[in-house]
């Protein structure tokens, strides 16, 4: 079950086509995650379902870690030309996902399973991600899953004058 999870997911994300440079703003989650989403439903509605709680748990557990994975790939992708329509298309598709993976692991004990996803694009988002990340009270309470080197190396492709090469704190 896990592999299986894990391929799918796998594959619906190398699959995605996300754009960075779009001008359109989406007013829906994306086909890829809809595609996803509806097909991880029915496994937790089918599958999961018959499985002893430890075990779905660890399985919710693994999904989660596998679509935030996928999720971190995509920014990984971000390019210079980054529109802020492509950070909310983005953050839409998000959303979604945050939702949608609450809804699968409702009754577990997982919570906020795409924190560091968020955390990463509400960084990349922010006027002044560095200031604020360099403040601990902020970065406890904004920025606490975040891996300041991975997304400094983000930041550097969009927003360049705003990156450095340390970060104190």
């Amino acid at each position: 079950i896990y592999v299986l999870l894990e391929e799918t997911v796998l594959a619906f994300f190398n699959s995605s086509n996300f754009s960075w440079s779009t001008e359109e703003e989406q007013l829906s989650p994306s086909s890829m995650v809809l595609e996803m989403t509806t097909y991880l439903l029915t496994m937790a509605n089918t599958i999961l379902l018959r499985l002893p709680p430890e075990v779905r748990s660890l399985a919710f557990f693994n999904l989660s870690e596998n679509v935030n994975t996928g999720l971190k790939n995509i920014l990984q992708e971000i390019t210079p030309d980054a529109t802020p329509q492509a950070l909310s298309n983005f953050d839409a598709d998000l959303q979604f996902l945050e939702k949608s993976l609450a809804e699968i692991a409702s009754g577990s004990d997982i919570s906020m399973p795409l924190l560091e996803s968020r955390q990463l694009l509400d960084f990349l988002r922010s006027s002044d991600p560095m200031d604020e990340y360099n403040n601990p009270t902020i970065r406890l309470r904004k920025y606490d899953r975040l891996d300041i080197k991975n997304a400094n190396m983000l930041l550097m492709r969009i927003k360049p004058e705003l990156a450095t090469s340390e970060s104190s704190g």
